[in-house]
């Protein structure tokens, strides 16, 4: 996703009322768009819970262009926890 039109998705989610409201969104547009580490990074930041930074991270991962620097992703979580949900996730394992 260019960098105009992830400006753009992140404006829409950040008119989102709730949490549920904007995974849904994200979900919907995660399954035709690609990104980058950091816009999933951006994105995840926009959810005030770890279980829906979590759920966005999964839904994103799938379409995400430069997967070697995933590993980017788990230091926005402060739990060794969520890191590890999302890893399992994300990796199948």
């Amino acid at each position: 996703m260019s960098a105009a039109q992830f400006s753009e998705f992140v404006g829409e989610l950040k008119k989102q009322s709730f949490d549920k409201e904007r995974l849904g969104l994200l979900k919907e547009v995660s399954s035709e768009a690609w990104f980058t580490t950091d816009q999933v990074i951006q994105a995840m930041g926009l959810f005030s819970f770890s279980s829906e930074k979590v759920a966005a991270g999964t839904a994103m991962y799938p379409h995400v262009v430069d997967r070697a620097n995933w590993y980017k992703v788990y230091s926005t979580f402060t739990f060794s926890s969520d890191q590890e949900k999302l890893r399992k996730q994300t990796s199948g394992k």
